[in-house]
């Protein structure tokens, strides 16, 4: 049974006063797990696997009772479960639970990540997910996947984390702007959560964070969200006109 059906027999608690708003609803969390608990391919994985040690490696996804709860942050963050159906893009998914608690809302997820790992390949074919194998490179456009009202990136390597070439602010320009012209819906939304890198502990290149807050975003230590894009529309239509100057 897919989380969705579980999902939608629960009725959400009304009364939160008190609560913190950021915090998952546990009878949504222990659907989620009912579900991947009676999903006898994932299960398999997680049996057949070495005993996970929390915090090292990826063998830790497999305590999905930890990582499911974590994964309904960003849900609840985003609003996705209070949303109408969306088309949700999802950057580096990994093990897949981000997107699988999407489509518990009867969201509509694109996932994309390379293939290389035969332990997320398992766990995002148990999970039925959509994913395609793209290598991500500075300077190089995304394919054509259609337009989203929400990408998402957790975790984000792709911009040579940890490399001496992590990505600065020109990477980073190309790259958002690709997304907003190519991959988004007119009211779409950018939500990233990057890696500290280990030169500084923050975003490894001085004066990208400046960078990302010039172009409006709202930034919660390594969270860089996006939720209005206007100024970078903005900014794109000055740079055709720029390169296009009527006569």
């Amino acid at each position: 049974m897919k989380p969705s059906s579980y999902i939608h027999s629960l009725s959400r608690i009304a009364d939160t006063d008190g609560a913190d708003p950021m915090a998952p609803c546990p009878d949504e969390v222990e659907a989620v797990i009912a579900a991947l608990e009676n999903n006898a391919e994932f299960m398999r994985i997680v049996r057949e696997n070495p005993a996970p040690v929390r915090g090292i490696g990826i063998t830790k996804y497999l305590e999905y009772r930890l990582y499911v709860p974590d994964c309904f942050i960003p849900v609840h963050l985003l609003g996705i479960d209070a949303l109408p159906p969306q088309r949700i893009f999802d950057i580096g998914t990994g093990f897949g639970y981000f997107p699988y608690i999407c489509e518990s809302y009867d969201h509509e997820v694109l996932c994309m990540d390379l293939d290389t790992v035969p332990l997320y390949n398992a766990s995002v074919a148990a999970l039925g997910l959509d994913r395609r194998t793209h290598r991500i490179e500075r300077f190089q456009p995304l394919p054509d996947i259609g337009r989203f009202d929400l990408i998402t990136a957790f975790s984000v390597c792709f911009n040579r984390h940890n490399y001496p070439d992590v990505w600065g602010r020109d990477e980073w320009w190309y790259f958002l702007r690709n997304l907003v012209n190519d991959h988004l819906t007119p009211h779409g939304r950018i939500f990233m959560r990057l890696n500290p890198e280990v030169s500084d502990g923050a975003y490894g290149v001085e004066g990208l964070k400046d960078f990302f807050l010039s172009l409006d975003a709202r930034i919660t230590g390594m969270n860089v969200d996006f939720p209005d894009l206007s100024r970078i529309r903005e900014i794109i239509r000055q740079e055709k006109s720029i390169a296009s100057p009527t006569a």
